[in-house]
């Protein structure tokens, strides 16, 4: 009917911050699944060419829709904190209600694609231009208390990635590990575990991570939340 599709219309992007990458990346991979019956659009702004996001053949989003042979039903724009300011002031424009409304109108796409939900993710704050635009989730990085378990559940992940065995880590290991966000964890876990993956088992040890760990740890969560 003519007044669901103007609801439709009117609803607001969402934006999602989290400053760590892992948890980020675990709630799209999640949002993904969610989606997995009518599917999702991925865009990712940090490996896309510069745009204005104006309604011209160069705009990234515009690009990835005509792609697509059957209509979708959300847009996942990734790094949108890795854009200037000025582009996601053009980026806030663009989501509009009214703007997606006549999106249409503006190309030659294959689908009505404007009651598609669009979905933005940064790791960090973004302008103010674009929080307007969007009903924002700021998702606090996980805390000392739960990384414990998290980095047990990323070893279980690394014994299927690797193949291995059998793999352990050690206590110090862990309260080591749990001063860093939660992507330095799994990046370091990744080295470890690739330098004894041959062996077919792996024990993660304190002096195995402790120089591939920064020398400064955590985040200043007071600069980011404001």
């Amino acid at each position: 009917s003519r007044r669901s599709r103007h609801s439709e219309a009117e609803y607001k992007p969402l934006l999602i911050i989290c400053p760590d990458e892992y948890l980020l990346d675990s709630f799209k991979h999640t949002i993904i699944k969610s989606f997995h019956q009518r599917g999702i659009i991925r865009v990712d702004l940090a490996c896309a060419p510069p745009s204005n996001f104006s309604p011209i053949n160069d705009n990234p989003i515009v690009t990835e829709m005509n792609r697509e042979d059957n209509a979708r039903v959300a847009i996942l724009i990734e790094g949108c904190s890795d854009i200037s300011e000025t582009a996601q002031a053009d980026l806030a424009r663009f989501l509009r209600a009214s703007a997606r409304c006549e999106l249409h109108h503006h190309h030659s796409l294959r689908f009505d694609y404007s009651g598609i939900l669009p979905i933005l993710t940064s790791t960090s704050s973004v302008s103010p231009e674009l929080l307007r635009e969007c009903d924002v989730v700021k998702l606090a990085p996980a805390r000392e208390d739960d990384k414990s378990d998290l980095i047990r559940g990323i070893i279980d992940d690394k014994k299927h990635a690797f193949s291995l065995e059998s793999i352990s880590i050690d206590e110090d290991a862990i309260k080591s590990l749990c001063r860093h966000p939660l992507s330095t964890v799994c990046s370091v876990i990744d080295r470890v575990v690739s330098l004894k993956a041959h062996e077919g088992h792996a024990i993660i040890t304190d002096q195995d991570i402790i120089p591939l760990l920064p020398k400064k740890s955590g985040f200043e969560a007071s600069s980011f939340w404001g």
